[in-house]
């Protein structure tokens, strides 16, 4: 149900400790970002309005309790139509953008990670992630433009 996902697992602690750990990393300068995983229930109709309801719901209860930003793994396979993909995140985005326009120097971001990461820059994503970009930096003197440089060469 909606109200699972708004609940801390005892196994973690209690909202009150979410809250204190949020704020406590607010007071250290650093943001909570959480995974937000739409399509967990795979018989939630994505398309429809109560299923849109409930998923923003959930994005306002968690921003409510601290959470500064959400990160979407694997949206390219939310749906089938990469465009119905596209049109259901830039209704997060908007839900996102709106909590963050009374303080737009603070503003609530989308994190969105997908094989083809082009398609959700600009308005939908504030960062698009591609884990494929880091399969080259096997070792930590592989990460530096001289070295990339160097093996392409």
């Amino acid at each position: 149900s909606p109200d699972d996902n708004k609940k801390i697992d005892s196994t973690f602690g209690t909202i009150e400790d979410f809250k204190n750990l949020a704020a406590k990393l607010h007071d250290n300068g650093m943001k909570v970002i959480m995974n937000f995983i739409p399509n967990y229930k795979p018989t939630l109709d994505l398309s429809s309005d109560l299923a849109l309801n409930e998923l923003t719901d959930i994005l306002q209860f968690w921003m409510n309790e601290g959470v500064d930003g959400f990160r979407v793994d694997s949206a390219d396979q939310i749906l089938a139509n990469e465009s119905e993909v596209i049109a259901l995140l830039k209704k997060f985005r908007a839900v996102l953008d709106e909590a963050s326009k009374d303080n737009p120097s603070d503003p609530r971001i989308l994190i969105t990670q997908a094989t083809n990461f082009s398609p959700y820059y600009g308005n939908v994503s504030h960062i698009p992630l591609n884990f494929n970009l880091l399969q080259d930096f096997t070792t930590p003197s592989s990460v530096n433009a001289d070295a990339q440089a160097w093996k392409n060469t």
